[in-house]
């Protein structure tokens, strides 16, 4: 965990090595959701999880910062 983990979903979630490959792990209900660079998996995992995921999500949601914008070349 070399990178500076910023987003607001990162209170939920810890990347935790598990035989030599990192893992995202829910700290609400410890699944491990996939993390491959982008943070959609995870906020997905919170939107559409239990009542208590509901919960944080809804909690969590204004601090979500929408994707930057791709200028077309």
């Amino acid at each position: 965990m070399e990178n500076k983990k910023s987003s607001a979903v990162w209170k939920l979630f810890n990347q935790v090595k598990v035989d030599g490959k990192e893992v995202t792990v829910c700290c609400l209900c410890k699944a491990v959701t996939p993390y491959l660079g982008n943070k959609r998996n995870l906020w997905f995992h919170l939107e559409r999880g239990d009542a208590k995921h509901k919960e944080e999500y809804a909690a969590l949601k204004p601090q979500k910062q929408p994707a930057p914008k791709r200028r077309r070349t």
